[in-house]
């Protein structure tokens, strides 16, 4: 919707025509067309009298204030604003379609995707099975679902493997990066995943190689020997068929399929990192805060809001023999042996008072849902909790909520809270937008928290847009009603 329909439609309801606007409000009918064709912001005066004079609700005025605020902003950001709200509310449950690939192998006719999968699975049940993926783009939920599925099944028999992607983005196709996004969320978390990407002003979307898979697999048959396959597949746009190749030790069809994925590998940059032990993850997060703005998309307060004081009180509460050691012990497993269990506390603890103090440097925007916040004082679990540390008591969580409260409240501190009536569409999902700069995505899977650190400025940049234009304006509840519902919280749960 743009300012033209929603002002179109407000009159409609109130029974006015556009020329009872211009009486009304006073303006000439020039400026009150230009103001209605979204070529021309309104004065605040102007504004006023168009609020009063439509009778609008203070949810209506923010709509209106938003649409204002678009007639200056280009196509391309107001698009990318409508693909990051699909991203971040909307549940997808969208069945892959089987996709059908030409070849005949003489013993069976290969008919879709799916059955090359199928295929791969009864071998990985050889014995040394190995496997290696090297996937470009195929960005389409046809392909990445049945991959994801097939890759979990692989690491539940625990057969070896490898995964590589490489994919594109656009220096200006804002949209179109957030929908690649979204497609590659369900790999982040696979085991053995690396992604790197490229960015080009024009990113040609066919071609041979744009969609392209090669499948190096191995193993031993029943008599001992080694076997080794390559499949190549190529998905092609406009319903065309689907290349299927499969190289039995056929060395020149092998490098001229490697030669050229390794030409375009040269041009990517690393974007997955996975957190190995949490000095490492607390380390970058300390990094982050330090240098840039963020805005966090998250149900409900992060470990990064969480006072030291509450720490202090954990330790108080919980004796380390209980389950602080196998904490400490987990996460800093290399070096777990050199230290005793007390110095490496004493460490991890100042690495918590660090990122806390990193917080105040730059400006943080937050952005919780009422489900989220309701879920985290009723049980004392966040999203990203850590296997061995306890639930927050409700004296913990009050502290946590209070001092949330404070820091939005005090004008010196660069740390703000939003609070929505939305429920995101993953909740163990999180983004935060390190304001040109990088994009930190996290999936929650108990204590192992896969993070993809994408540093691509436009894509962070469009994040942090979408948080302060249009989820202040058009999500988030009014600042007086998000304190009265954190003081409701801690009435009732604490």
């Amino acid at each position: 919707m743009n300012i033209n329909t929603y002002l179109k439609e407000k009159l409609e309801e109130q029974n006015l025509s556009t020329e009872d606007l211009i009486v009304r409000s006073g303006a000439s009918k020039s400026t009150i067309y230009r103001v209605m064709t979204g070529a021309q912001k309104p004065s605040k005066s102007l504004e006023s009298k168009i609020i009063s004079i439509l009778n609008l609700n203070y949810a209506q005025q923010q709509e209106l204030k938003y649409y204002f605020s678009n007639f200056d902003v280009d196509n391309h950001i107001l698009e990318a604003r409508g693909a990051v709200y699909d991203l971040l509310f909307t549940k997808k449950s969208i069945q892959p379609k089987k996709i059908e690939l030409v070849y005949y192998d003489k013993e069976k006719y290969i008919r879709t995707f799916d059955d090359v999968l199928d295929i791969i699975l009864d071998f990985s049940k050889n014995r040394n099975f190995t496997c290696q993926f090297k996937l470009i783009n195929c960005l389409l939920n046809d392909i990445i679902s049945p991959l994801s599925t097939f890759i979990t099944t692989l690491t539940g028999n625990k057969s070896p493997f490898t995964f590589e992607h490489l994919i594109n983005f656009s220096t200006f196709d804002y949209k179109d990066n957030i929908n690649t996004l979204s497609t590659i969320i369900p790999l982040i978390t696979l085991d053995n995943y690396s992604l790197k990407y490229r960015e080009e002003k024009n990113v040609a979307d066919d071609g041979f190689f744009h969609d392209f898979l090669i499948v190096d697999f191995s193993y031993d048959d029943e008599k001992g020997s080694s076997k080794k396959t390559s499949l190549y597949l190529t998905f092609l746009p406009n319903d065309l068929s689907s290349c299927y190749v499969v190289n039995m030790n056929q060395n020149n069809t092998r490098d001229f399929f490697q030669r050229n994925y390794d030409s375009l590998e040269k041009k990517c940059k690393p974007a997955l990192n996975s957190r190995k032990t949490l000095m490492e993850y607390i380390t970058m997060a300390i990094e982050l805060f330090r240098k840039n703005d963020s805005t966090l998309f998250m149900s409900h307060p992060p470990f990064a809001r969480v006072p030291f004081t509450v720490y202090e009180s954990i330790l108080r509460r919980v004796p380390i023999e209980d389950s602080i050691e196998d904490f400490v012990e987990l996460f800093v497993q290399d070096k777990y042996n050199e230290k005793n269990i007390e110095t490496r506390l004493e460490e991890l603890l100042t690495q918590v008072k660090l990122v806390w103090e990193s917080t105040y440097i730059n400006k943080q925007l937050d952005i919780y849902t009422k489900s989220g916040l309701e879920d985290f004082v009723s049980t004392g679990l966040m999203v990203d909790h850590l296997e061995f540390l306890p639930p927050f008591n409700k004296k913990e969580v009050r502290m946590i909520l209070e001092s949330i409260k404070a820091r939005d409240k005090n004008p010196k501190d660069p740390f703000n809270f939003l609070i929505i009536n939305e429920s995101y569409g993953n909740e163990n999902l999180s983004f935060s937008a390190e304001d040109h700069h990088c994009l930190l995505v996290e999936k929650y899977i108990d204590s192992n928290t896969p993070f993809c650190l994408i540093e691509h400025e436009k894509l962070s940049a469009i994040f942090t847009d979408f948080g302060a234009n249009y989820v202040s304006t058009m999500l988030a509840i009014p600042k007086k009603e998000a304190y009265e519902f954190i003081d409701f919280l801690i009435e009732i749960y604490c």
